[in-house]
């Protein structure tokens, strides 16, 4: 497979949302967010969405920001995505990598051109989301194919997508160590509450996989911390990140943990689920705002931190490129 790579035309494409760099880029941000109908559709029409994105992102703009200044005004996500990058790229012996989000720069269909450019015949798609949502990865795979789909056939390369990695053995470990060493950190007995970032329920109700396999998921790293000597009192799933006067996905994390210490249980081990890089949703809403409330109600706060941009999760992710090199052709990405 890795001689296919020799040839020079097949690279690997990480897609994400994104995120604004600056304070100076969260009205674009957030302003490409609500125009997606791929994920929001307001029964309006594309153009008059594409209007109203406008006014709500302008609205949203000073809350945003406040709490972007937590992270010193900008997301380091694009950092810690070049970092994975080339971790990937020297895991899989230089195949090269591009990136492409959904809501900025370098957009998806810059990354395309790049590679069609490079003369890359064979694209590796790989959603940085370790759960399939449509809110997520099918947004941003939508996005992509709407992408390939302006390139003459002629250069058009084929898209392989790496399924969902949430429940594969080394990644589950790969998080399970870090909450091993959460566990650590506090006094037993420790109660273990699983975040993950909600998403409308109207997906759930149409089919959308996401809760399942975040269940599954944090029922495997539960396991797996048992079987090798790690102690939590049980474990919760919380969701957080609302956003918009809709029906989401529930209970909320932060709802979860204040049960938790009305029961009298003092201390909190906090696991993200759907992130493999820090931004706004753990850096601000977990480190911050969760954390403050845990200690105001005379708690002890800790967060997993996998070692998302270490050699060990670009060999995760390199051990799925190089199982989709292994087939022919395109592969579906809702394969898990």
């Amino acid at each position: 497979m890795l001689a296919d790579a020799s040839r020079g035309d097949v690279a690997v494409l990480l897609l994400n949302h994104g995120a604004a760099p600056d304070q100076a880029s969260i009205p674009d941000f957030l302003e490409r967010i609500f125009a997606d109908r791929d994920i929001i559709r307001l029964p309006v029409g594309p153009v008059l969405q594409g209007r109203l994105a406008s006014r709500i992102a302008t609205a949203r703009t000073p809350k945003v920001a406040a709490l972007y200044r937590f992270m010193g005004g900008g997301s380091p996500l694009l950092g810690y995505m070049r970092a994975q990058a080339r971790l990937l790229r020297d895991e899989l012996s230089g195949i090269p990598v591009y990136i492409g989000l959904r809501y900025h720069e370098p957009s998806i269909r810059a990354a395309v051109a790049q590679a069609v450019a490079a003369g890359v015949r064979r694209l590796v798609v790989v959603p940085q989301y370790p759960q399939y949502s449509m809110t997520t990865v099918g947004s941003c795979c939508a996005e992509l194919d709407r992408a390939l789909s302006e390139v003459p056939e002629a250069r058009r390369p084929v898209a392989s997508y790496v399924g969902a990695f949430g429940t594969d053995p080394a990644y589950v470990s790969l998080v399970a160590e870090s909450v091993r060493l959460c566990l650590e950190r506090v006094p037993a007995p420790v109660s273990l509450v699983f975040t993950a970032h909600s998403v409308p329920m109207r997906f759930i109700d149409e089919g959308d996989p996401y809760r399942d396999q975040i269940e599954e998921q944090a029922g495997l790293i539960a396991a797996d911390i048992g079987r090798k000597g790690g102690v939590a009192d049980g474990y919760e799933i919380g969701y957080q990140s609302r956003t918009g006067p809709v029906k989401w996905l529930g209970p909320e994390t932060v709802e979860v943990v204040a049960r938790l210490l009305e029961e009298g249980r003092r201390s909190i081990a906090l696991v993200p689920l759907s992130f493999v890089q820090d931004h706004l949703e753990t850096l601000v809403e977990l480190d911050v705002l969760l954390e403050s409330d845990v200690l105001s109600a005379g708690g002890t706060f800790v967060r997993a931190r996998p070692r998302f941009c270490t050699r060990s999760f670009a060999k995760v992710i390199a051990g799925r490129v190089e199982a989709v090199l292994a087939t022919d052709g395109r592969t579906d990405f809702h394969a898990s």
